[in-house]
Formats: structure tokens, sequence, C-alpha cells
């Protein structure tokens, strides 16, 4: 072939996105639950307070840990 027929090719759409994050009462509880363990309680504070961020993403349990 002296072409490459995909280059032509669009790939399909992404589906849009449909987030259905917690109510306030649904993350209290999950908060109240989570602070059973500090770290986890911590991690989830963190998420569900300022929203998810990048930066989150490259925590590491040690990063939490004196």
């Amino acid at each position: 072939m002296p072409k490459n027929p995909t280059v032509d090719v669009d790939p399909p759409a992404s589906p849009p996105a449909d987030p259905s994050p917690p109510t306030a009462d649904e993350s209290a509880r999950i908060l109240n639950e989570a602070w059973q363990d500090e770290d986890w309680g911590s991690l989830l504070w963190l998420v569900l307070t300022p929203g998810a961020r990048r930066e989150l993403c490259a925590l590491r349990g040690a990063d939490f840990r004196a």
C-alpha cells in the first residue's frame, strides 16, 4: 500500500463524563468512618475537602507518616 489508510480516520469521540459525587451528608458519613484510621481519614479529608487534584494522585502512604 502506498498510503496508510488510517491516517485519514478520526478516532471515535469519548463518551461524556457522568460523575456522581457523594452528597454532603454522604461525605460526612464517609469521613467519620475513615477517621477510625488516621492515615485513611487524612487522605479522604484531603480528597473530599478541596476536590481531587493531580497532586493528591502522587501521594503515597509514606508521605503521611512522620
